[in-house]
């Protein structure tokens, strides 16, 4: 998901999504191997996002702190609103102006396809994988409730973020966040942070 929306950010030379819309016939390819990634994250059936969910949900929480489940399962609600609803949305089928597009390296697919192919692998095997790992647990059964509560969870905001999507769209500014101390920073504390990272 990372890196189609790097892809994206590649073909189209802009970061800001009000700026994107109608991208799906054009970057056919990477929307594709964006959902993967995007469902993966919403913890989809077999992709690793699943196994992961079993892995945090087991190991993470627990009949004495049911508030650590609970905040996972908002953490994935809010992953599902935002990367497999919202960005694809307005990113492929929005309305955004037609723009000259730079061709996508070889490259780029070549690294989403692995990540999307090992996305699956570890899904599909994700009990394979916990064995390498040594972790008794024992996902995708079909009694496992996080199957069960994902899927609902998946669909229930997919389909209930059709009626927000209007208020979701995206506005012609910054949004502030973690990165708001970055970029107010003075010229040397950006160029300590910013040189050694490029």
């Amino acid at each position: 998901m990372v890196m189609g929306a790097g892809a994206i950010m590649h073909a189209t030379g802009t970061t800001k999504l009000n700026e994107l819309g109608r991208l799906a016939h054009p970057l056919l390819g990477v929307l594709l191997l964006y959902f993967i990634g995007a469902l993966s994250i919403s913890l989809f059936l077999l992709l690793a996002g699943l196994g992961a969910g079993d892995l945090y949900t087991v190991e993470g929480s627990g009949v004495d702190r049911p508030w650590v489940t609970f905040a996972l399962w908002v953490a994935s609600a809010g992953a599902i609103l935002a990367v497999a609803v919202k960005l694809p949305f307005y990113i492929f089928f929005g309305d955004g102006r037609p723009r000259e597009l730079k061709r996508i390296p070889v490259g780029m697919y070549m690294a989403l396809s692995a990540g999307g192919a090992l996305s699956l692998m570890v899904g599909i095997s994700a009990g394979m994988t916990f064995d390498l790992l040594r972790l008794d647990i024992h996902p995708h059964s079909p009694e496992n409730e996080t199957i069960f509560v994902g899927l609902i969870l998946f669909v229930l905001f997919v389909v209930g973020s059709w009626f927000v999507l209007p208020k979701l769209a995206p506005k012609d500014r910054a949004t502030v966040d973690t990165d708001w101390f970055y970029r107010n920073a003075n010229i040397s504390l950006a160029r300590l942070i910013q040189q050694p990272l490029e």
